[in-house]
C-alpha cells in the first residue's frame, strides 16, 4: 500500500474522530451519516444558543474528521478572534447577537423537557414501528429489481435515522454539562465521583431494556426453556426452539429478539455484524443470572454518593443543586436510547439487504465475497445487481476487494488527530455576555467529558486512563479491535476496545470491567461503567496496542490504571 496523504479540506482545523470512528469507514456510512448529522447537530445548537454552529463532517482516505463551524467566524477561521473583534462581532452580528439572546433565557426555559416528551411520544415509537415493519419483509425472496427498491428504502431510513439521533444531541449534553460544571465549582469534588449521581438513569446504556427483563423472567420461571437454554445445541438452534415454545415464554422471546436481532453489534457502520449474526452473544445474553446490580441496592447507592455530594455543596446553593441533578437525570438516558432505537437499527437493517445483494452477486462471480458488496456506495450496490450501470459507475470486482482489504488492514495510528492543528482554546467565558455563560460553559464541559483523554503517561506494564467507576478487578483481558470480535467475549473478561457505543449492548452483561483507548467520562462505556457498576478506566490511548489479548490483568478504576500480570 502506498503511503497515504492526509490533505486537509481548507486552511481550517480538522480533527479526526477517534472516539466514534477510530477506523476507516464505508461509503455506505458516509452517504448516509453526513447531511444528517450536519443538519440535526446544528439544529440542536441554534435551539441552545451555542456560537457552535456545527460540525463539518469530511472523509479523508476513509477517515471521518471534523471542523468547527462557529457562528459568524470566517470559513477556514483557526482559534478565536482579539477580544475587541469577538465582542464587535456579539454586538453586531445579527445570528450571534440572537443565539446570545437565546442562550441567556435556555436553562430558564428548559425546552429538554419538551424535547423527550416529543421523543417517547412521536420518534421513538415511531422510528420502532418502521424498523419493524422493515425487518418484517425477508429480503431473500425479491426480485432484483424489488431488492433494489428494498435497499434504497433502507438506506434512506438510515439517513433519516441519522438525523433523528443528532437532533438532540445538544439536548442530552446542556442539562448534563450544566450538573457536571455547577457541581465542580460548588464543591471542588473530582468529576468522576459527581458522575456517579447519574447512575441508574439510563438503564438501556447498559443493555437493559423492559423486553430483555421480560425475556429473563419468563425464561427463570420455565423449567423447558432453561433446559433449552443450557443445552448443547447450536446457539442459533437454541434461538429457534426458545421462540417456539408455547404461551409467555415463547411470545417474550420472540419480542425481545424481534428488538435486537437486527441492531449492529459493536459500532456504527454497516460492517458491524448484527446480534442475530452473533447467536451465541444472544445466548450468553439470554443465560445471564445477573442483571446489571441489583436495583434496590443501586438506588442505594445513588442515594449515599448523592448525600455524600450535596453535603459538600454550600447550603445556599443546595436547592440548584437538587434541581440541576434533577434535570441531568431526566434527560440522561437520551443520549444513547437515540442510537438504540434510531441509526443503529437502520444500519442493521440495510446491512441484512446489502448481504442479500452480495450474495446475488457473489453466487454470479461479479464480486468475489460477498462482504464485499459492503465498501460499494448503495448506487453502486444497485448498479451491480441491475448489470446494467443504473445510470452510476459500477465498480469492478477487483476495486471493491482493494477497498475492503485497505479498510480492514490499515493502521489504526495512520490517520493524523489534527490537520492544520493541534487546536486553540476557545474565547475566555468572561467575553461572553454574563447571562449567556453558563450555557456555554454547560456545552463546553459536556463536549470535553465525552472527547477527554488521560495526561497519565503510561508506563511499562501499568496503562493510565480516566477513572469512570469505582473497585478493582482481576480478570483476563479481551481485546476487541475488530466488528467481527465481540462473539469472543466470555463471562468475567475485561473488554480493552478502542471506544464503545451502544452497539456494545449484547455483551457487556458478561463483562466484569471496561478499558478503553478513547473517551472521557461521558463517553458511552463511562456511562456503562457507571450503570453497571464495573470498574471502568477510560481515555487511556494505548489500551488495546500495550495489552495483549487473553493476559490476566487487574482493572484498579479507584486510581485510573491497568496493570497486566501476566
Amino acid at each position: 500500500m502506498s503511503e497515504l496523504v492526509f490533505e486537509a479540506p481548507d486552511a481550517g482545523l480538522w480533527e479526526q474522530d477517534g472516539v466514534h470512528f477510530p477506523r476507516p469507514v464505508t461509503r455506505f456510512l458516509q452517504e448516509t451519516f453526513r447531511d444528517g448529522f450536519m443538519r440535526g447537530f446544528k439544529g440542536g445548537t441554534s435551539c441552545y444558543g451555542l456560537m457552535l454552529d456545527h460540525l463539518q463532517p469530511e472523509f479523508l482516505n476513509d477517515f471521518l474528521y471534523m471542523k468547527k463551524v462557529i457562528v459568524g467566524a470566517p470559513p477556514e477561521a483557526q482559534g478565536h478572534p482579539p477580544k475587541e473583534v469577538f465582542l464587535q462581532i456579539c454586538e453586531q452580528h445579527p445570528e450571534v447577537s440572537r443565539r446570545l439572546k437565546t442562550a441567556a433565557t435556555v436553562l430558564e426555559e428548559k425546552p429538554w423537557r419538551e424535547h423527550i416528551r416529543h421523543w417517547d411520544a412521536v420518534l421513538k415509537p415511531t422510528s420502532r414501528e418502521n424498523h419493524l415493519r422493515l425487518q418484517a419483509q425477508d429480503p431473500a425472496i425479491l426480485s432484483d429489481a424489488q431488492l433494489a427498491d428494498y435497499l434504497h428504502e433502507c438506506v434512506e431510513n438510515s439517513k433519516a435515522m441519522h438525523f433523528q439521533h443528532h437532533i438532540y444531541t445538544v439536548s442530552c449534553g446542556i442539562p448534563v454539562g450544566d450538573f457536571m460544571a455547577s457541581t465542580l465549582e460548588w464543591t471542588g469534588l473530582p468529576d468522576a465521583e459527581i458522575s456517579q449521581a447519574l447512575r441508574g438513569s439510563t438503564p438501556i446504556s447498559a443493555g437493559v431494556s423492559e423486553e430483555y427483563l421480560v425475556a429473563l423472567q419468563a425464561l427463570e420461571g420455565d423449567v423447558q426453556a432453561r433446559t433449552i437454554l443450557n443445552g448443547s445445541a447450536p446457539p442459533g438452534e437454541i434461538l429457534r426452539q426458545l421462540q417456539a415454545l408455547p404461551g409467555e415464554t415463547g411470545q417474550a422471546i420472540r419480542t425481545y429478539l424481534d428488538l435486537v436481532s437486527c441492531r449492529i453489534v459493536g459500532g456504527y457502520d454497516i460492517t458491524c455484524r448484527t446480534a442475530i449474526e452473533m447467536p451465541d452473544v444472544l445466548v450468553r445474553a439470554l443465560q445471564a443470572t445477573d442483571s446489571p446490580d441489583d436495583p434496590a441496592r443501586t438506588e442505594q447507592h445513588v442515594i449515599e454518593q448523592t448525600a455524600k455530594i450535596r453535603a459538600a455543596v454550600p447550603e445556599a446553593q443546595r436547592a440548584a443543586f437538587d434541581e440541576l441533578l434533577a434535570e441531568a437525570r431526566l434527560i440522561n438516558r437520551l443520549r444513547d436510547e437515540r442510537g438504540y432505537w434510531s441509526d443503529l437499527w437502520a444500519t442493521g437493517i440495510s446491512r441484512r439487504a446489502y448481504l442479500e445483494v452480495g450474495r446475488r452477486l457473489a453466487a454470479t462471480g461479479r464480486i468475489h465475497a460477498v462482504e464485499h458488496v459492503l465498501d460499494a456506495s448503495s448506487a453502486e450496490a444497485i448498479a451491480l445487481l441491475a448489470g446494467t450501470g443504473g445510470g452510476a459507475h459500477a465498480p469492478s470486482a477487483e476495486d471493491l476487494a482493494a477497498r475492503y482489504q485497505y479498510r480492514v488492514t490499515v493502521a489504526n495510528d495512520v490517520a493524523p488527530p489534527f490537520l492544520n492543528g493541534p487546536p486553540s482554546p476557545p474565547p475566555p467565558l468572561e467575553w461572553f455576555p454574563e447571562r449567556a455563560r453558563r450555557t456555554m460553559r454547560a456545552m463546553g464541559v459536556f463536549l470535553a467529558h465525552v472527547f477527554g483523554a488521560t495526561n497519565q503517561l503510561s508506563e511499562g506494564k501499568t496503562v493510565r486512563g480516566i477513572s469512570v467507576s469505582a473497585g478493582q478487578y482481576e480478570g483476563r483481558a479481551r481485546v476487541i479491535c475488530s466488528n467481527d470480535s465481540q462473539h469472543l467475549v466470555q463471562k468475567g473478561d475485561v473488554l480493552v476496545t478502542r471506544s464503545t457505543s451502544t452497539a456494545f449492548n449484547y455483551v457487556l452483561p458478561l463483562v466484569g470491567a471496561i478499558v478503553t483507548d478513547r473517551g472521557g467520562l461521558m463517553s458511552h462505556a463511562a456511562i456503562v461503567a457507571r450503570e453497571y457498576g464495573l470498574p471502568g478506566v477510560v481515555g487511556c490511548q494505548i489500551a488495546t496496542s500495550t495489552i495483549p489479548d487473553g493476559a490476566m490483568v487487574r482493572v484498579d478504576a479507584d486510581k485510573g490504571e491497568v496493570t497486566i500480570l501476566s
